[in-house]
């Protein structure tokens, strides 16, 4: 997770707004279910998670990689 930001809005909602980069963007299935484990605000108003998502790609001398050695992940 590279930011993460709060706004509150006038229409009863809390919007976190959190950028994520990584090789694979998360799916709506995921969004819901990280959005399902937030805490409840202290005002009681709804919660709303949003991902912006900036793609990475590792590349060295011979292209990209699908391995990052150095964390031991695939991509």
């Amino acid at each position: 997770m590279v930011a993460v930001q709060f706004d509150k809005i006038a229409r009863g909602k809390n919007i976190i707004r959190a950028v994520v980069r990584g090789p694979n963007p998360p799916s709506a299935a995921q969004v819901a279910s990280l959005e399902a484990k937030l805490p409840i605000s202290p005002d009681r108003k709804i919660v709303e998670l949003r991902i912006r998502f900036v793609h990475t790609t590792i590349i060295d001398k011979n292209g990209p990689l699908n391995e990052d050695v150095e964390f031991g992940t695939t991509e």
